[in-house]
């Protein structure tokens, strides 16, 4: 099973991922991606990132290459409905550059 990381990207700059952890494909990495910026903006979290905050913050998906493949915006992923950033760039397509 293909190895993913989450880095993640504030205006502070980056924490990188060390360990990443297994999906199946991209798709589930995006799924693990949205919950884990979900996870930094809310109110209760450790991360405790504020809504300013968050505007500033996103999470990098990149496969076992190093390449980045997604990055999902942490506002978008916590406080837009219906998120999905797989249709915003379309599923199975590269990313922009």
């Amino acid at each position: 099973m293909p190895r993913f990381f989450f880095h993640v990207r504030t205006g502070r700059g980056w924490q990188a991922d060390p360990d990443g952890a297994e999906c199946a494909d991209i798709e589930a990495a995006t799924r693990e991606a949205v919950r884990k910026a979900r996870v930094a903006v809310a109110p209760n979290s450790p991360a405790g990132l504020s809504t300013v905050q968050a505007l500033d913050c996103s999470i990098a998906i990149a496969d076992e290459t190093g390449r980045l493949v997604l990055a999902v915006p942490c506002y978008e992923a916590a406080y837009v409905p219906g998120f999905d950033p797989l249709r915003r760039r379309g599923a199975g397509s590269p990313p922009s550059a």
